[in-house]
């Protein structure tokens, strides 16, 4: 079951690589409750519907996107509910500017007939310095 859960991640990853936003947005589940987090402060989307459009202009923005997970995802699963998560390298171009940065990448799936599909996914970049001091 754990290789089906990587598989769907991996269908999702494939798809940016190929700026293909149709197999990017089959990945998830057309469940209202979907909800992506990003790393920009305005990269909030709930419900699939509101994948569409940002997600078109993420395609139409970026050349060359490459993904690789650092070391291999942590996958766990539990009935007909999933997560995928690790360190995901992303690498890509925007314009002139070329984009590489390691995200802290959790996928929640859940299992649907046709398939395993992602109704969360969250992506963000640890901060240079402590928000909080600890210990």
């Amino acid at each position: 079951m754990t290789e089906s859960l990587r598989e769907a991640v991996d269908r999702f990853r494939r798809g940016w690589e190929s700026l293909d936003t149709d197999a990017v947005l089959a990945t998830f589940s057309r469940d209202p409750s979907v909800l992506v987090w990003g790393t920009d402060a305005d990269e909030e989307w709930r419900g699939f519907d509101s994948l569409m459009e940002p997600f078109r202009r993420q395609m139409e923005s970026f050349t060359e996107p490459r993904y690789s997970w650092a070391e291999a995802p942590v996958v766990w699963s539990a009935g007909d509910m999933g997560c995928v998560a690790g360190i995901l390298h992303v690498l890509l171009r925007a314009g002139e500017e070329v984009v590489s940065v390691p995200m802290r990448s959790t996928f929640v799936l859940s299992k649907e007939p046709a398939g395993w599909n992602i109704v969360h996914a969250h992506f963000s970049v640890g901060q240079a310095e402590r928000v909080a001091s600890y210990g």
